[in-house]
């Protein structure tokens, strides 16, 4: 499978702020800094920062400091990431920069993060080598990685697949379709990271009102658009299997879909 970037128009990357980042990334990005705490004194690097929700986070959590940069390839995502970092009051540098050749001085960071960014680089040991070049010593890192699909992502496939053809599906699959699992602790520990540690962890993606909540969480990926330009009746086709396949994680009026992740730790040497 190819790895195509997470590419957002601007529509789409503020649908995925009111939609994703409430009903999964927040929750995602609390539980991986409940295990891996951002201190007062950190420089904190974001990458593949979608809208900044962890700046964010760090933010309520320490109000002004430490320091947070986001950065995303995806100028849609850091546009909405400071137009609402803006409307919050929330002080966070966000750039536009491809993750194997980032503007930073060596060793500047001491706190890096990445939520869902790694399965889309295509340059993997490049991005990782450049990641640890910008960490200081004895940084601590903390990347996530869907580990499989949700039952919510695999009906989404497979009724994309049904209705709108193999490529699509592939593209809506795709973020959970990341290969590197097997070598990731031995190709880190190349690049010359230490204390590498993979283990996986559990989150619930929360779809309020889910017949409308569904709609929007196809509207704010990839595949998204390409399903609606295909007409209502296939539209509407693909909501209602995705209702019809999550039926049993209905809460009154609310999907709550456990969602699982490959956690990975490390130090910089």
């Amino acid at each position: 499978m190819s790895k195509d970037g997470f590419q957002l128009t601007g529509d789409a990357a503020r649908t995925y702020e009111e939609q994703k980042v409430p009903a999964m990334f927040e929750p995602l990005a609390r539980a991986t800094l409940a295990l891996h705490q951002v201190r007062p004194g950190d420089r904190v690097l974001d990458v593949a920062c979608g809208t900044g929700i962890v700046a964010r986070i760090v933010r309520e959590q320490f109000g002004s400091v430490p320091r947070v940069t986001g950065v995303d390839l995806n100028e849609a995502m850091i546009e909405t990431a400071r137009v609402v970092s803006s409307r919050d009051g929330v002080v966070a540098d966000f750039h536009v920069c491809d993750v194997t050749s980032t503007p930073f001085d060596d060793g500047e960071f001491t706190f890096i993060i990445c939520q869902q960014g790694l399965q889309y680089f295509p340059a993997e040991d490049a991005a990782l080598a450049e990641l640890l070049r910008v960490a200081a010593h004895g940084a601590r890192f903390a990347f996530t990685v869907w580990s499989r699909p949700s039952p919510l992502i695999a009906a989404f496939s497979d009724s994309v697949r049904a209705h709108a053809g193999a490529t699509l599906a592939e593209k809506a699959i795709a973020p959970f379709a990341w290969t590197g699992a097997d070598t990731i602790v031995e190709r880190m520990r190349a690049v010359g990271y230490v204390d590498v540690n993979i283990e996986e962890l559990e989150v619930d993606r929360t779809i309020n009102d889910p017949e409308q909540g569904v709609p929007k969480e196809i509207m704010s990926t990839p595949a998204g658009p390409p399903v609606a330009d295909m007409g209502e009746a296939v539209f509407s086709t693909v909501v209602n299997e995705m209702l019809e396949a999550t039926q049993h994680y209905r809460h009154g009026d609310r999907l709550v879909i456990p969602q699982h992740t490959h956690l990975i730790s490390a130090v910089a040497p």
